[in-house]
């Protein structure tokens, strides 16, 4: 075979390994504890490391075959690898450890969380009487052990409409916005145009839901604001108060 025809033999085989290690990253991020498989997701981490193998070794006869090549394959494939397999690497961690305590805190109680946030409703009684005792306010579970705790206890539309967001410690605060938020349970005087918003469709799944930022705010008599106007990439919208969800977002 001739040089040019190895040269692009190693790249078809570099080029599958980086989009499976794509694959990889895209399946972790949009993993959902409550539908997916930790055994899946843990033989496809193992399968990762194969993967840095293969990439290694064909990296390396490219180079052997055109010395002139830079590094530049090498620094993107690593840079993707050791991001995925380190954030995949500590979610396991942390849900390991959130088992563990999850366990304790519902021993600790003769309610099971498991069983009580399935609706909206459901859930802010949940909110209010045990979840915010025994997690939301625990100064002993960091945001993304309550975040996993969280998504164990929500079933039917409350977990559906928290799905989108990927398990962050950042992104605690936000599922609990996007639950509190989608029932209108909202400080309406604190309604301000600018605010980043999500518009809630009856019609649609909750992942398809518009982000929209609010432009104008229609305060009744009482200061109150019920009605606002959401410009998104659809177009301008009037909406009450009650079908749209602020983002915790800073100004």
């Amino acid at each position: 075979m001739s040089k040019k025809g190895s040269i692009k033999e190693l790249e078809l085989k570099r080029n599958n390994i980086i989009t499976q290690l794509i694959r990889f990253n895209e399946f972790f991020t949009s993993f959902n504890v409550n539908t997916d498989s930790f055994t899946q997701l843990r033989a496809r981490l193992d399968k990762c490391h194969d993967l840095y193998k293969e990439f290694d070794e064909t990296q390396f006869h490219i180079q052997l075959i055109e010395p002139s090549l830079d590094d530049q394959e090498r620094i993107k494939f690593e840079g993707l690898y050791f991001d995925a397999v380190a954030r995949a690497n500590s979610y396991l961690e942390c849900t390991i450890q959130h088992n563990e305590r999850g366990n304790n805190l519902a021993a600790s109680s003769n309610d099971n969380p498991s069983h009580v946030a399935g609706s909206y409703d459901e859930y802010m009684s949940f909110y209010d009487s045990l979840n915010k005792a025994l997690i939301h306010d625990n100064q002993t579970l960091t945001d993304i052990e309550r975040f996993h705790y969280l998504r164990s206890c929500l079933k039917g539309d409350a977990a559906q409409l928290i799905a989108c967001l990927e398990t962050t410690a950042a992104n605690y605060t936000a599922a609990w916005k996007l639950l509190v938020d989608s029932k209108g349970i909202i400080n309406s005087p604190n309604i301000t145009p600018g605010m980043m918003v999500i518009m809630v469709e009856d019609n649609l799944p909750p992942m398809l839901w518009s982000l929209g930022r609010i432009q104008e705010v229609y305060p009744g008599e009482d200061n109150i604001v019920r009605v606002v106007t959401v410009k998104t990439a659809k177009g301008v919208f009037k909406r009450t108060v009650k079908k749209i969800c602020i983002l915790p977002l800073d100004n």
